[in-house]
């Protein structure tokens, strides 16, 4: 796949899961994503964030494994096609 659609599509879940936390996450931190990372056949995407304040983090992360499953079909939806997602700490 060409280096232009895998960055397209990198973009546009970057820009989804950024959403999806805006939308869900409550006002108590600020969760950004920083980056993704997608896998060479671009069906795996790992979402790199971070968390400020940093003594809220274990709670940010416990959101993002909790609300995982949802963020994927909003993702999904979006996009029209299916990901494997999962949330990292970018640091």
């Amino acid at each position: 796949m060409s280096e232009y659609r895998s960055e397209k599509i990198t973009n546009h879940i970057k820009e989804l899961a950024a959403l999806y936390i805006e939308r869900e996450a409550g006002p108590t931190s600020l969760i950004t994503v920083t980056r993704v990372l997608l896998s060479p056949d671009n069906r795996r995407a790992k979402i790199m964030v971070t968390v400020l304040p940093r003594e809220k983090e274990d709670a940010a992360f416990g959101f993002i494994r909790r609300n995982l499953g949802d963020l994927r079909k909003y993702i999904t939806k979006g996009l029209n096609k299916p990901y494997s997602l999962s949330g990292c700490r970018d640091r």
